[in-house]
């Protein structure tokens, strides 16, 4: 932990050549004290002068977990610094009152930096910046009643002490603890602006970061076939708005997201009497067109039988994906007799494997599903494999006797 020291009274005391110095340790207040001991009196009595250390926080008494962690952070940079200060004083010299200028009460916020770089990134799209204000919130819910995160507070056992509040406290906005992957992200997310502080001289950071990070669970890599497809859209679901916009999920790749903000006006005919859907990708916000098949226009048709077509109406009106909206989603994939475990990402999964098994063209395929690298694409494409896979082993068997 780094503190830039420019006290005036420290300089004006190791100047009158004290004979001693002490640290005091706090009490009854949150400061510690160096003592310079000057001798006695004619009375026999010590002269000494008492300077404040009111640039080492102390918390007395420390009420959690890291206010006792700071307590023993804030006693070593006392004690480095008394060093410093007794060296000073037996060399004459003072390079440790030389100190570059001090970040200013503004700057010294480590939750204001991190708020200002995300209102300043006009790529973020809406689900990004709302990932990042989760992040915030978290933090601002760990520091308790800080006023401010500041960077000198921050160091490698704070890191470590954050990261397993994620993972053993945080709660999300439903009231639930957060899954350990999303504990992880959101504190990647937090190391990542730390590491951007740190590039610009905020704060030094260790080499390395000190957590490290389980390996994070792969997300389903099911797909359904045509005859599955087949079969779940002849499976009665009296729930219009989940079985359209999972169905156009599968023909058209859109992630759920993208699903809800579908308006009329995002569907174009091009010159040859084809349709394309015209939008800017929720995670690269990249602009994107779709060709859009025929089942995928007889589910647009059946949407606007119902709910009408005006240009700025929703197409998917009604529509909010939830963990609630996957429960359902599997147990419609249930009663079709499907055995398998999907949720409404499957569905970009089912429009990238027909895709790729009819063209076999990883950059077509990447630009349709609106990937910023080819390698997100290939990974896809590698988990949709080892389903593929599964499938040709339970090839038929049959008797080779008189072959």
């Amino acid at each position: 932990m780094n503190f830039q020291i420019n006290n005036k009274k420290i300089l004006d005391n190791l100047k009158r050549n004290p004979k001693k110095i002490y640290l005091i340790q706090p009490k009854g207040n949150r400061s510690f004290k160096f003592r310079f001991y000057y001798g006695t009196d004619l009375n026999q009595r010590p002269i000494y002068r008492d300077v404040s250390l009111s640039e080492l926080d102390y918390f007395n008494p420390p009420t959690n977990p890291f206010e006792r962690q700071q307590n023993k952070e804030t006693a070593k940079s006392a004690q480095i610094l008394l060093d410093q200060v007794r060296t000073a004083s037996r060399e004459k010299t003072y390079p440790i009152l030389k100190s570059a200028r001090p970040l200013s009460a503004k700057e010294n916020d480590f939750i204001k930096f991190y708020q200002d770089e995300i209102d300043s990134n006009t790529s973020y799209t809406t689900s990004t910046v709302k990932g990042h204000l989760s992040v915030i919130k978290h933090l601002k819910e760990f520091i308790g009643h800080f006023k401010t995160l500041q960077f000198d507070m921050i160091n490698s056992q704070f890191i470590v002490d954050f990261y397993n509040y994620m993972v053993r406290d945080s709660i999300n906005t439903k009231g639930k603890k957060n899954a350990s992957d999303t504990a992880g992200k959101y504190h990647r997310r937090f190391y990542n602006y730390l590491a951007k502080a740190s590039r610009i001289g905020m704060i030094d950071l260790p080499q390395e970061n000190p957590v490290k990070y389980p390996p994070e669970k792969s997300k389903s890599s099911e797909y359904l076939t045509k005859e599955e497809l087949q079969d779940l859209a002849n499976t009665p679901e009296e729930d219009f708005t989940l079985r359209s916009t999972f169905l156009f999920s599968c023909f058209t790749g859109l992630a759920h997201q993208e699903l809800k903000n579908l308006n009329y006006s995002n569907i174009h005919k091009r010159d040859n009497g084809d349709f394309e859907i015209h939008i800017v990708r929720q995670k690269t916000g990249e602009p994107n067109k779709i060709p859009l098949s025929a089942p995928a226009l007889d589910i647009l048709e059946k949407r606007k039988q119902l709910f009408g077509a005006l240009p700025d109406n929703k197409v998917f009106k009604h529509f909010n994906y939830s963990s609630t909206q996957n429960d359902k989603l599997q147990y419609w994939v249930d009663r079709a007799g499907i055995p398998k475990k999907i949720t409404y990402h499957c569905g970009r999964h089912t429009f990238s494997a027909h895709h790729y098994l009819a063209y076999r063209d990883i950059g077509v395929l990447r630009n349709l599903l609106g990937h910023k690298d080819l390698s997100t694409t290939q990974r896809y494409i590698n988990r949709m494999l080892q389903n593929i896979d599964a499938d040709v082993s339970k090839m038929p068997v049959i008797n080779l006797d008189n072959l």
